[in-house]
């Protein structure tokens, strides 16, 4: 989730990684596996919290 808390609009690129806890091979602790660029206008939030 991100929020714009300023008085200006502005642009976050937000960022989902992921880790696999049971692999049977080696991996990266955390893998990155999507980005989005969005823009904020002032005082708004974007997106949705994932466990």
């Amino acid at each position: 989730m991100s929020t714009n808390s300023g008085l200006r609009t502005g642009d976050e690129v937000v960022q989902l990684y992921v880790r696999d806890e049971v692999s049977s091979v080696p991996r990266p602790i955390l893998k990155l596996r999507g980005f989005e660029r969005v823009t904020l206008k002032p005082v708004k939030t974007h997106g949705e919290v994932q466990s």
